[in-house]
């Protein structure tokens, strides 16, 4: 057997060793890709316990992580069961407010979805002087919220149109309320009055008396005869609403 001198037992050492390198190294490439791949798929499978939703890997309420491409098997196409679906609806889309008083009213929101991460509500087109109450101001899956618009005293008057918005993981939807604010006005008036012209003396005489109210607020009032200048007749605490203002109201005298 023919031995080979050192220097070159030397030199094939070497060689052996750097054509070894670059098998390691593609070795080391492939093992963490494949366990980057074992941990995608064990994120998105679908078999995993109750706690720990298709869609929520972390379980619990914890939905910070939810990624609507999480799923290989479908192209990598959104997954249609974590999509957050839900409708919005309000009990009226009309509202007039009177500076400084109150209405309230309600949005329902109904979810069609599996997903249930909280639903957060907010108010936006919101006129200067008007404030927009939510109680509760967020929840899950289907619920009810009831709305109190508050308007002050120097709330921006006019009509407009506030968005009512729901949002949910970026997806928003929202509905639409009119708001008109109009200023508290006192207008009630006496349109019209009837008495006999003859009276016998200890008699009741009644007097008709018509009043309309075209203010914005309902009214309390007192009617009062006077015969010259003596008050011979009286009736308190009357009332008118201003939401009949468009039909007179009327109250009887006797003397």
């Amino acid at each position: 057997m023919t031995s080979l001198p050192r220097l070159e037992l030397v030199l094939l050492a070497v060689s052996t060793i750097i054509l070894s390198l670059p098998v390691v190294v593609h070795y080391e490439v492939v093992a963490s890709t494949l366990e980057a791949q074992i941990a995608a798929y064990l994120l998105t499978s679908v078999n995993v316990d109750a706690n720990r939703h298709q869609c929520n890997p972390n379980g619990g309420s914890d939905y910070s992580t939810i990624d609507l491409q999480t799923n290989p098997s479908n192209g990598n196409r959104p997954n249609s069961h974590c999509i957050p679906t839900f409708n919005i609806l309000l009990s009226q889309n009309n509202l007039t407010l009177i500076q400084g008083s109150s209405r309230s009213l309600s949005v329902s929101l109904s979810t069609t979805s599996e997903l249930s991460p909280p639903i957060t509500l907010s108010a936006e087109s919101v006129p200067a002087g008007v404030e927009f109450l939510f109680a509760p101001s967020s929840g899950r899956s289907s619920f009810s919220s009831l709305v109190t618009i508050v308007a002050s005293a120097q709330a921006a008057l006019g009509l407009s149109e506030v968005a009512v918005v729901a949002r949910v993981m970026g997806i928003e939807k929202s509905a639409t309320v009119s708001v008109l604010v109009i200023p508290e006005i006192h207008n009630l008036v006496i349109i019209s009055g009837f008495a006999p012209l003859n009276a016998t003396v200890g008699s009741v005489v009644v007097v008709n008396v018509t009043v309309a109210n075209y203010g914005s607020v309902s009214e309390i009032f007192d009617l009062r005869e006077h015969a010259n200048v003596t008050m011979v007749a009286e009736r308190g605490s009357l009332q008118h609403s201003c939401e009949s203002s468009s039909g007179p109201g009327g109250g009887q005298l006797e003397r």
